[in-house]
């Protein structure tokens, strides 16, 4: 009997997990063989390589081929533990002689099958390893002489290297070899491991002198690691999680920066715990990096957002307030809404807000329709806001807002806001008058540099005096 001539066959699928699965299929039928799947099952929970799996598989096919001829419900017999017996399996053989043919078209001699390594006594002892099974016994070894312990092999009975697995501890441990039979040998008869009787002694002996937390003044412990807080066991956080006989140490910033930012807090993510476990930032798909000073920003961002100034936020984080602007993490749209309260309170300086202010004495409904219409667009800057949309009105300034040459006379321009609760405005403001005073200096009197040097400080100095609270330190 040719390959082709098998009714039954394999098909190749993925499960959810990504892994490779076969199932034997009935040809031109959607009929699969349940019994199959579950041993392919058990193989993949084994960690079985792929190869291996559908080779035992493909090897089914020709059993169930002969099964079906001869009306079997070889599925049926194999669920319930029935089998067959062994006038069918040898049947099965003399199937396997007289009818299979080799790829060059000869039959089988005995000697081949031979070489399959069955024979009579394997297939007596497969059918008491059968009736074993069938009546919830321990299965015989080949020669009858003591139960086999190959159910070592399932990846559900405990064994040595699952025990040193899960406490994470590495390292040669045969002594305690004969304590894991015993309770594999439990598990799979059903029965609880009985609880041994405390031994002091022996607990004493074997218990680990681990460094201890706190020490009084005569060098005695006060507090141990498994009674303090923050307190880890040496080496939990490393990628494998091996625990040495070192003990405990202390949960400190840089034992989380590690752990969180990488070496060092270096935010590189081939090292901390987000490439570990693979967590993935939502916006990009790649790994999540982290660094230690977005816990600062976030924190500055938080008494931001709960109304403290820039001054106070920086007072708080121990910031300079000229720089505590770096720290805000607000978005375009929370910027917005402060930058429109600010010329609401009178905080702001610049066209926009003296419009506002002219339109808020005679009608506030159209005054705000004005400052929202005028703030849909605006650019930060150093030195202030700029509200004209940069995208579909060029600047005709060229991003010179103290001179506005559009103008009659040449005054600040028309769509700079300047808060004067940025205290880092204020000083930048301060540091370009302080810049004209010495172009001013260096300048000759009847120079265009001179002039528009001129302009510009005169009309630096007009929003400087014009920026209401300054005296008293207001800073947003």
């Amino acid at each position: 009997m040719g390959h082709e001539r098998k009714t039954w066959r394999v098909a190749a699928l993925i499960d959810r997990a990504g892994q490779a699965c076969y199932l034997l299929v009935k040809n031109q039928s959607p009929r699969v063989s349940v019994a199959v799947g579950i041993y392919e099952a058990h193989l993949r929970s084994a960690r079985k390589p792929p190869n291996t799996r559908r080779n035992i598989v493909t090897e089914c096919a020709y059993l169930y081929t002969w099964a079906e001829a001869r009306q079997i419900d070889l599925d049926a017999r194999l669920l319930t533990g029935a089998g067959l017996s062994v006038p069918e399996i040898r049947g099965f053989l003399h199937w396997l002689l007289n009818v299979h043919q080799t790829k060059s078209g000869a039959a089988l001699s005995a000697a081949t099958v031979g070489n399959m390594g069955t024979d009579n006594r394997k297939v007596l002892h497969l059918l008491a390893m059968q009736r074993a099974a069938v009546n919830g016994e321990l299965p015989v070894s080949v020669y009858g002489l003591h139960p086999i312990t190959s159910y070592h092999k399932d990846s559900r009975v405990v064994t040595v290297a699952a025990v040193l697995r899960n406490l994470r501890i590495s390292g040669r441990h045969t002594h305690i070899q004969p304590l894991v039979d015993q309770a594999a040998a439990h598990q799979v008869n059903g029965t609880i491991y009985p609880e041994p009787d405390f031994d002091s002694t022996l607990e004493k002996s074997y218990q680990f002198d681990s460094k201890g937390i706190v020490y009084d003044r005569d060098n005695q412990r006060i507090l141990e690691p498994w009674d303090a807080l923050f307190v880890i066991e040496d080496r939990t956080l490393t990628p494998k999680g091996i625990l040495t006989p070192k003990g405990y140490k202390n949960v400190t910033q840089g034992v989380l920066s590690n752990a969180l930012c990488g070496h060092h807090g270096s935010g590189k993510a081939n090292d901390s715990l987000f490439k570990r476990y693979d967590i993935r930032d939502p916006r990009t798909g790649e790994v999540a990096k982290f660094t230690s000073n977005q816990l600062r920003q976030w924190l500055n961002t938080m008494y931001l957002r709960g109304g403290l100034t820039h001054e106070q936020a920086a007072l708080v984080m121990g910031h300079d307030p000229g720089t505590n602007a770096q720290y805000d993490q607000r978005d375009y749209f929370e910027r917005e809404l402060l930058l429109q309260q600010s010329v609401r309170d009178g905080y702001a300086v610049g066209h926009v807000a003296d419009v506002y202010i002219s339109l808020a004495d005679h009608d506030l409904q159209e005054a705000e329709a004005f400052l929202v219409a005028s703030m849909r667009q605006y650019s930060i800057m150093p030195h202030g806001a700029c509200v004209r949309d940069l995208k579909l009105d060029p600047c005709p300034n060229h991003l010179a807002c103290f001179v506005d040459h559009s103008s009659a006379q040449p005054d600040v321009c028309a769509h700079l806001v300047v808060d004067s609760r940025h205290p880092q405005v204020i000083e930048h403001l301060n540091a370009l008058s302080r810049q004209q005073d010495l172009m001013l200096s260096m300048l000759p009197v009847t120079s265009p540099q001179h002039g528009h040097a001129s302009l510009v400080r005169r009309n630096i100095q007009h929003i400087l005096t014009a920026l209401p609270h300054l005296e008293a330190g207001h800073g947003q």
